[in-house]
């Protein structure tokens, strides 16, 4: 007798662990399909144990070995038939829990391992207890400020970038190459003799051959840079911040590799006195003769202080004193003095004005609240990292002691700069590209199908006409989707990953495809799993060749049966079997 797998429950603290016994096996279901879904479903019916009343959200199967996570249990009762509906999806999705708040600065060219390592191994927040690893020969990508992403993104972003398919044992998440996943395997699909369904549809809604090519842009005026523009930055402390192990590249001439002076180690803190801008490129000064991207320097982290912003915003508005409380004070309840009586917090009165928006600043006087005060400059990001208000020549007022709800306040805006000239030169609007766009065709596809042009295709990473060129031909639909679906009542063990041989010998249809998603009941003893295969060119080219050959088929039997009736009408004439035509009627 067959001997069905068991399904335990475990409550979220680890408290207990029943194997459940309230399970409607018919109404048990098994789904799997690559990089998609993994999850089991079923109905329970209340037996009064304990199991059943361990069927609740965020509780735990364990199941073929595996664990999965109760997301949905909902209670259905009717006519004192007390049940529950449970659905839980498998343990590794929970990687969406692992989050990293970091990124890695810049443009970086990186693997699948440096992606992983990066939201699962160095991140403060802890990987709970997600392992890792990947298998196959897997190439490099580009990407840019890579980080704020759960586990669950960055695994995602894997799988898109790299051609990636997840297997997972539990918590232990195995990203395997495609080639690597897909395997030949001894076992077949025959119809009828274990297939008793299968189904074939080809999709050409979203077929595309033709597609127009657009690859990075120039800066405007990018033959020739502009001049540096160097400000100050008040005193400014920052955080190395890198995933190349030398460390952050120092240059002594911003943005020249072959200035390289030395690195700084990730993690050491600097000091940075002035700020460098060439073509929006922005470099700090962390030595006398030493500057860092700003892509390689973070100024969140603590003890870190922003650098100031030394630059003047002409602007206009009228705004009333209000002093802030800053005081630690949580309420207006006073405090207490050394000979225990209470003294009532008092809010400021006035506000202090300072000779500078940076520092350091000197006092120089102060405003009482309520009165009215004419604003005509501005600066983000001054000293201690507010915004200043100038009120009168070298005269500047946090924007935290304004007010602005008064009937006649104004909130300050930056007066409209006015026109150079009145010249329309359309040409400053034209977009440059390191080269002119260009449409690419699959031919193969067009013989096959007709012209099928679509959207357009812009992509700033290309700057080869090659690079754009194959890409494009890469990402085209250019061949209709093909979906294989069976269901197999045979017993051999299914895998995703397993290629097997279909053979269809009504439709004269023969090919090797993969398993990619099998749903199924292993708890029942008439389990007929449901079988999805995926689509390739070769799948595609076997089933036009088994129409063709079914045509050849049909036009043969048809063939025949004309050559036999000619041959029956040759006979029937010279025997003199007919002899009149229809309806002829003798004199």
């Amino acid at each position: 007798m067959i001997k069905l797998p068991r399904v335990r429950v475990q409550d979220s603290k680890g408290q207990y662990d029943e194997t459940l016994t309230c399970i409607d096996f018919g109404s048990f279901s098994r789904s799997i399909e690559m990089n998609q879904t993994h999850q089991i479903e079923f109905t329970a019916n209340n037996d009064n144990s304990l199991g059943y009343q361990l069927l609740q959200n965020e509780n735990y199967l364990i199941f073929d070995d595996q664990k999965y996570h109760i997301k949905q249990a909902d209670k259905e009762d009717s006519n004192r038939d007390i049940k529950r509906s449970i659905s839980a999806t498998h343990i590794w999705f929970d990687s969406q829990y692992v989050y990293q708040y970091d990124k890695i600065k810049g443009d970086k060219t990186v693997t699948a391992a440096d992606l992983m390592s990066f939201v699962f191994d160095k991140n403060s927040l802890g990987n709970n207890g997600f392992t890792w690893e990947i298998v196959g020969d897997i190439p490099k990508v580009q990407v840019t400020d890579y980080g704020e992403k759960s586990g669950l993104d960055c695994i995602n972003d894997c799988i898109e970038k790299f051609n990636l398919v997840v297997v997972p044992d539990n918590k232990h998440i195995k990203l395997v190459a495609m080639d690597n996943w897909k395997h030949k395997t001894n076992k077949a699909f025959r119809y009828i003799h274990d297939t008793p369904e299968f189904k074939v549809s080809i999709d050409t809604t979203e077929l595309q051959n033709i597609v127009m090519c657009y690859g990075k842009t120039k800066d405007k005026d990018s033959s020739s840079t502009s001049d540096p523009v160097d400000s100050e930055t008040g005193t400014a402390v920052g955080t190395v911040n890198t995933m190349d192990p030398d460390g952050v590249a120092v240059y002594s001439t911003p943005g020249d590799e072959a200035t390289i002076v030395q690195h700084l180690p990730n993690g050491s803190h600097w000091l940075v006195d002035s700020k460098r801008t060439i073509d929006s490129n922005v470099y700090y000064r962390v030595s006398s003769n030493g500057w860092v991207s700003d892509k390689d320097i973070t100024f969140d982290k603590t003890g870190d202080i922003k650098p100031e912003n030394h630059i003047i915003t002409d602007v206009l508005g009228r705004g009333t004193i209000k002093a802030a409380d800053n005081t630690s004070a949580t309420d207006n309840t006073g405090t207490v003095t050394d000979d225990g009586s209470t003294t009532e917090h008092q809010a400021p009165t006035e506000a202090n004005v300072y000779d500078s928006p940076w520092s350091p600043q000197t006092k120089t006087r102060i405003l009482a609240n309520g009165t009215p005060w004419r604003i005509n400059g501005e600066v983000t990001e001054g000293a201690l990292g507010k915004t200043w208000y100038r009120v009168s020549t070298n005269e500047w007022v946090a924007e935290e002691d304004f007010d602005f709800s008064g009937d006649g306040d104004i909130q300050p805006k930056e007066l409209d700069k006015p026109d150079t000239d009145d010249v329309d030169d359309t040409s400053d609007d034209e977009t440059e590209y390191y080269f002119d766009p260009f449409i690419v065709k699959d031919q193969k596809s067009i013989d096959e199908w007709g012209s099928r042009p679509g959207a357009p295709i812009s992509d700033e990473r290309f700057n080869d006409v090659n690079s754009m060129k194959e890409y494009a031909l890469s990402s085209m639909k250019s061949e209709p989707e093909v979906n294989i679906s069976i269901t197999y009542n045979g017993d051999e063990k299914l895998l995703l990953g397993d290629m097997a041989y279909i053979e269809v010998k009504p439709e004269n249809f023969t090919t090797w495809a993969t398993v990619t998603a099998v749903k199924d009941n292993p708890l029942s003893y008439n389990n007929q799993p449901e079988i999805s295969l995926d689509s390739t060119p070769q799948t595609l080219i076997d089933y036009e060749l088994s129409i063709q050959n079914s045509i050849r088929s049909v036009r043969g039997v048809a063939s025949s049966a004309m050559s036999a009736v000619d041959t029956l009408a040759g006979n029937s004439w010279g025997s003199g079997t007919i002899t009149r035509k229809v309806g002829e009627v003798d004199d």
